[in-house]
């Protein structure tokens, strides 16, 4: 059996990203950081264990929402507000749907920082 790692930086960098997003999928964080499936559960559980992560499975179908702690948002540097509680059933869809935004805009390959050439602004 293989020893306990804990988070690594691509973990860290991972939960920061949370952080600034807030709660969303597991498969839209995934997304975004161009994880697989296996990669994105491993960095999971490694936060998840150091108290960096918390998730939520919603309704059966759905997929689980996750969200950095404070813990996890000063471990990637980030003063930034963090949920105190889990969110609101109330809330969850426009969390799903903010993080696939945000998942789209910041996802490898996807470069929208400046309009195209002979585009008026």
């Amino acid at each position: 059996m293989g020893r306990a790692v804990g988070p690594g930086w691509r973990s860290v960098e991972g939960v920061g990203w949370l952080a600034r997003v807030g709660p969303c999928s597991e498969l839209a964080w995934r997304v975004a950081l161009g994880w697989g499936q296996a990669a994105m559960e491993s960095h999971r559980l490694r936060l998840q264990r150091a108290g960096m992560l918390e998730r939520l499975a919603l309704r059966q179908g759905q997929e689980a929402l996750v969200w950095a702690t404070g813990l996890g948002a000063q471990a990637a540097g980030l003063g930034v507000p963090v949920l105190r509680r889990a969110p609101a059933p109330t809330t969850w869809e426009h969390h799903l749907g903010v993080g696939w935004a945000a998942a789209f805009f910041g996802a490898p390959g996807i470069d929208v920082g400046r309009p195209a050439s002979g585009t008026a602004v």
